[in-house]
């Protein structure tokens, strides 16, 4: 997984707090994260890039 983000990025991307985007996740108003061997939450670019667009639409960022 070494072209994958985490969560961080993720924050860091949106301006949102890593625990705001696990609330966002758990509502359903963004996508489940893929989980590793470890249960770490990873990310794809596109990933990143459909989250920060469903963001935006719900007015969230």
């Amino acid at each position: 997984m070494s072209d994958s983000l985490r969560i961080a990025d993720i924050a860091k991307a949106t301006g949102l707090g890593k625990s705001t985007l696990i609330r966002y996740e758990d509502e359903k108003k963004i996508p489940r994260a893929k989980r590793d061997g470890r249960k770490w939450r990873w990310y794809t670019e596109k990933d990143r890039n459909a989250i920060v667009h469903r963001l935006k639409q719900l007015k969230l960022i």
